[in-house]
This record gives C-alpha cells, sequence and structure tokens, in this order.
C-alpha cells in the first residue's frame, strides 16, 4: 500500500490536501481514514504552475488530473474563446468544479 500511495504522491508532484489520499487506487475508505488520523501536511507542495493562456497540449497533458485528451479540449476552447478564464473550464463535459478546482493547484 505504502508503494501505491508514494507513486500516487509523485505523479502528483506532492499531496497539497489530506483528502487526495482517497484517490490512491486501491486504498479503502477506512485505510484512508486511520492514514488521515496518523498523517498531515507540514510542509505543502511547491509547484511550477504553468499558464492556462499559453500552454501547449504537451505541457497541460503532463498537468496531473489531465489527460492528452482534455488538453486538446482546453487548448481548442482557448482557441475558440480567444482567450479563456477557469470558469471557462466549466463549458468542457465532464469538468466539474472538483477536477476545476484540482486543476487550480497547477494552472493559472
Amino acid at each position: 500500500m505504502s508503494q501505491l500511495i508514494i507513486r500516487y504522491r509523485e505523479r502528483l508532484k506532492g499531496f497539497a490536501t489530506e483528502t487526495q489520499l482517497s484517490q490512491v487506487y486501491g486504498l479503502s475508505t477506512e485505510v484512508v481514514a486511520r492514514l488521515q488520523n496518523r498523517c498531515s501536511i507540514i510542509t505543502q507542495p511547491t509547484f511550477k504552475k504553468i499558464a492556462l493562456q499559453e500552454a501547449s497540449v504537451e505541457e497541460l497533458s503532463k498537468t496531473p488530473y489531465l489527460s492528452y485528451v482534455e488538453a486538446r479540449k482546453i487548448v481548442r476552447l482557448r482557441t475558440e474563446l480567444k482567450g479563456m478564464h477557469f470558469s471557462s473550464l466549466h463549458s468542457i463535459k465532464d469538468f466539474d468544479s472538483l477536477k476545476i478546482k484540482r486543476l487550480a493547484l497547477y494552472l493559472f
């Protein structure tokens, strides 16, 4: 289980919130609850945020929580709108408030 947690943490470039533990594939709710009681984030990770307005599809697809297909959708929308803000992401199918909140850790 610890290897699963470590790999996921590396993929995210660090845990920013304790709730991210619940996203680790294979961890039961009980295990996550025990971990959250025993562990805390002492130092917030620092992410090098990338510009939503300028990032290429390749750059966006390396962002945690984004697939290559989703990155292409963002670039396509950005092109159609001639620029965009985070609120514009709501118009992309399957981009809910939670996903956009997660992306805000990595994009500006």
